[in-house]
């Protein structure tokens, strides 16, 4: 049975949100729990001094306490969508930067810094409505002490009139109500802060990192990621053209199928026919267009007469040299494809005609991501090489 590897989504949501909920908890609690005994000490010596100066105090309190919940609810709210706003904004930067060769050689640039583009938008949205709210969060908090103050200084002047307190019970008092008014918002921010924890904390025992730990260290592309109709469009209108290439192509990669779903967006003539896929899917995707373009650079060895390399039986042409080996350098380029799938592509390369599929690494440096077999008055020391380097990541 196959491993499910979590998704990078995962990871990036617990790296932005979910460790960092359990950790200002942590840090939190302690700082709270002082200044809510020292508040809980000042309610205890009113009390003391008469009952209703303690009944007035402990009620000002929760009714306080109560509206610094609901603001601070409004605020915790604010902040969880302004995070996993920027964990999107960062999955996809992340994205575009692990691909950045191939998507300036394909000029897919403009697409993809418009997809992200609307992500930061988004991102800068909600620290905006944080920033608001804070300054609002701000204006209630020195409201509410404002008003707790005068009622408090009220009740003790009435006390103090009637006799039932002394002068110096009452400066007492007066000095100890900044300490009981000060613990109303450190208990409302706990409170707050317990459910986002609680759920974090969940949400990270159930993260299977055990695979994760024991897999390839290398970046995956995330799932989210729509298809790049730069990238794929000429697969796409090129498709049940009769191109035998294409279709070697595409059933060696296994493809075709991922190609089938967005055949009515071609048909409709959309100009960006889109849709979402994983990162396996991509790299099947990949290996099609590599295939598919050295298919077509091959003529230039005298490849010609219906012979090639894309399964067809060797022939030498009459004017060209014979058709040269072609090695394909695949060094994790089907990484995110499932185990089965990547056997057969495996087992179909493998059956090709002088085709050697190899894992070494590349001479001198990365080679062109989608394919560059040299020119045939070219005399290099690989003479026909495609190169597939791991930049297509993600769930197969």
């Amino acid at each position: 049975m196959r491993t499910v590897r979590p998704r990078s989504a995962d990871y990036t949501t617990a790296l932005t949100s979910d460790v960092s909920s359990v950790v200002r908890l942590g840090e939190f609690v302690p700082r709270a729990a002082l200044r809510i005994c020292l508040g809980l000490g000042a309610a205890l010596v009113m009390f003391v001094f008469h009952v209703w100066l303690g009944v007035v105090a402990c009620a000002a309190t929760v009714v306080a306490y109560g509206l610094m919940v609901t603001v601070n609810r409004r605020v915790a709210a604010r902040v969880s969508h302004s995070r996993e706003s920027y964990g999107m904004a960062v999955r996809r930067a992340e994205e575009i930067a692990s691909r950045s060769r191939m998507i300036a050689g394909l000029k897919a640039g403009p697409r993809l810094s418009a997809w992200f583009s609307a992500s930061l938008r988004t991102s800068l949205e909600h620290d905006r409505a944080v920033i608001r709210t804070n300054s609002a969060h701000m204006s209630v908090q020195e409201a509410l002490g404002g008003a707790a103050l005068l009622g408090f200084a009220g009740v003790i002047w009435a006390l103090t009139s009637r006799g039932a307190l002394s002068v110096g019970e009452a400066t007492t008092a007066m000095v100890l109500f900044p300490r009981l008014s000060d613990a109303i918002p450190w208990a409302a921010h706990v409170f707050v802060l317990l459910q986002p924890a609680r759920e974090a904390r969940r949400r990270l025992a159930a993260l299977d990192t055990s695979n994760a730990a024991s897999g390839p260290s290398s970046v995956r592309l995330f799932s989210d990621t729509p298809l790049i109709a730069p990238l794929f469009e000429g697969l796409l209108r090129a498709r049940g053209s009769g191109d035998p290439g294409l279709a070697a192509a595409l059933e060696a990669a296994h493809a075709d199928e991922v190609l089938r779903r967005f055949e009515p967006a071609v048909a409709r003539e959309t100009r960006d026919p889109e849709g979402l896929v994983s990162g396996g899917q991509r790299q099947r995707l990949l290996l099609a267009h590599a295939l598919w373009e050295m298919s077509g650079k091959q003529r230039r060895y005298g490849a010609g007469n219906g012979g090639g390399l894309l399964g067809a039986p060797e022939v030498e042409s009459e004017s060209g040299p014979d058709v040269p080996e072609l090695r394909l350098h695949m060094i994790g380029a089907l990484d995110s494809v499932d185990e089965p799938t990547r056997e057969r592509i495996t087992t179909a390369l493998s059956a090709w005609e002088r085709v050697v599929v190899t894992e070494v690494a590349l001479p001198g440096g990365p080679g062109n991501l989608t394919g560059d077999v040299p020119d045939a008055d070219a005399t290099p020391a690989d003479p026909a090489a495609t190169w597939l380097e791991p930049s297509m990541r993600g769930e197969g």
